[in-house]
């Protein structure tokens, strides 16, 4: 009886490992295109950010996979629960990755001593604090990564399954 109790704490706390693998995995990939919308002065490549959502998206899917293939047996109703737990961690990993990066962006960039680095920012965007970027980024990554996670991870898990079938 002590045994069965050891070993489902053991296996709770690899289910623990596991999410928060595959939730940073998701945040860092989400991250790179990030980092050439950054990289590019002109931030005239707003479609990098939903490049990064889509990229997110797509680790979420794997990681769907991955558990489709571990578990085959189980109902589509806990392994909908597994991928979202993942997407929500992932979010959040990826909305703190994101404020790092911007920060350190403005930081290494030469905001601090008060030059506008936003001077090529879209007209509706352009202001001189960080705010709008920050914001910007943050929204984006919040929504565009939980809403193609939900999405991705319930359609991967119900067409399997179908699949299947």
């Amino acid at each position: 009886m002590l045994k069965d109790v050891v070993t489902h704490k053991e296996k709770r706390n690899g289910k623990k490992a596991e999410y928060l693998f595959y939730s940073i995995l998701a945040a860092v990939v989400a991250l790179v295109p990030l980092l050439f919308y950054l990289g590019d002065r002109r931030f005239s490549t707003l479609y990098l950010l939903f490049i990064g959502n889509v990229l997110f998206g797509i680790m979420i899917g794997w990681y769907s996979l991955h558990v489709i293939r571990n578990h085959s047996a189980e109902r589509p109703g806990p392994l909908v629960r597994q991928g979202q737990i993942v997407t929500i961690a992932g979010t959040g990993c990826a909305v703190v990755l994101s404020i790092i990066t911007v920060l350190l962006y403005c930081w290494f960039s030469g905001w601090q001593t008060g030059e506008p680095v936003l001077a090529g920012f879209p007209p509706g965007f352009r202001v001189q604090s960080m705010g709008g970027l920050i914001g910007l980024v943050v929204c984006d990554v919040a929504i565009g990564d939980i809403s193609m996670g939900t999405f991705v991870n319930a359609l991967t898990v119900f067409a399997e399954k179908r699949m299947r079938k």
